[in-house]
């Protein structure tokens, strides 16, 4: 798992705090993350450690419903939008 870079619906321990996220989404430009649940926030991806690699169909699903989100003003269906948007039919990370 070192080589696999964390991506939308992967999930993580946050070392910090002990928490197991389900992950929205993984910015690698500006090394933040953030998960599904609520509230919604931030971490560092340095903080935190891969658990559970999701199938390419699991991200393609859970970037399909971000994306389907009504516009509730949350940073998150943005980031989706940005990262993953263009990318979400092949699996892939961008």
């Amino acid at each position: 798992m070192p080589d696999h870079k964390i991506r939308c619906s992967d999930a993580v321990i946050h070392k910090p705090t002990g928490e197991k996220w389900l992950v929205a989404y993984a910015d690698y430009e500006t090394g933040e993350l953030s998960w599904s649940g609520w509230p919604e926030g931030r971490a560092r991806i340095e903080d935190c450690e891969i658990v559970r690699i999701a199938t390419d169909e699991q991200h393609r699903k859970h970037v399909t419903e971000w994306l389907s989100k009504d516009g509730d003003n949350d940073h998150r269906q943005r980031a989706v939008s940005r990262l993953y948007g263009n990318t979400a039919g092949s699996g892939g990370h961008p």
